[in-house]
């Protein structure tokens, strides 16, 4: 539950930013606790749109989310990417690229999240994006458009 202080927070910077992602990650994979460096090589091995605890964990602790505020495990994400975050990707495409930069001394990949209330979920099919490796950073409405097309293009 958000207390009155957070969501007033929240608020203030939904309106000053109404467009943007919700969250952007760490810079550094130095922020994963041994628990979650301990099973990163089994992080996204499937291509499954649901979010496992680990998986979950993972972004909770990139994206600094707290807990009890937001809970993405068994909730629908779709990755994008491309230099205009315009491409659909899958989730072992983003753990596969990740692991490389891990294992090779590098920064995790840049990436943005956009969460969406439950009423825009149901309405555009997922709880929330994210966008990784892009050179712009699209605007809610892009990512909705792309995902609304996505959609659209497979049923």
């Amino acid at each position: 539950m958000l207390t009155k202080m957070s969501l007033i927070f929240h608020l203030l910077v939904m309106t000053l930013i109404p467009s943007g992602p919700d969250c952007y990650s760490a810079s550094s994979f130095q922020v994963l606790p041994p628990a979650i460096i301990d099973v990163f090589d089994s992080l996204g091995d499937d291509n499954n749109h649901f979010l496992s605890e680990q998986e979950w964990d993972y972004f909770r602790i990139m994206f600094n989310l707290e807990e009890e505020h937001y809970n993405l495990m068994d909730k629908r994400v779709v990755f994008l990417t491309g230099s205009l975050g315009k491409s659909i990707s899958s989730k072992r495409v983003f753990f596969n690229a990740e692991r490389h930069r891990y294992y090779a001394g590098e920064a995790p990949l840049p990436k943005v999240l956009y969460l969406f209330d439950d009423i825009s979920a149901k309405d555009i099919g997922v709880d929330a994006v994210i966008v990784y490796y892009s050179k712009a950073i699209p605007s809610r409405k892009q990512v909705i458009k792309v995902i609304k097309s996505h959609v659209k293009n497979n049923d």
